[in-house]
């Protein structure tokens, strides 16, 4: 995810990123997928599992990492992004 804009208020920092536009979460995605191939869990899991990889690497402690925060932002639903992204540091 690209930050566009960043703005500090209050001792918080809000960052503006990359908007995806008909994206769909993971959470809606499962609902309607009920049944998924193990390739496809081990592509989201692996992908989850990167970006917290990268946040930990980084001191960096995700508050808010659920299902509805993690988008597909492709039509193949194999290329995750997280949103609504709190973290601590």
């Amino acid at each position: 995810m690209e930050i566009k804009e960043y703005y500090i208020y209050d001792s918080n920092i809000y960052f503006f990123t990359d908007y995806f536009e008909n994206s769909t979460n993971l959470s809606d995605y499962l609902k309607e997928n009920v049944i998924i191939t193990e390739l496809k869990a081990k592509i989201i899991v692996k992908q989850i599992a990167e970006y917290l990889t990268f946040c930990h690497n980084r001191s960096f402690v995700h508050l808010n990492l659920h299902p509805n925060n993690i988008i597909f932002i492709n039509a193949n639903c194999n290329k995750l992004k997280v949103r609504k992204i709190t973290i601590t540091i």
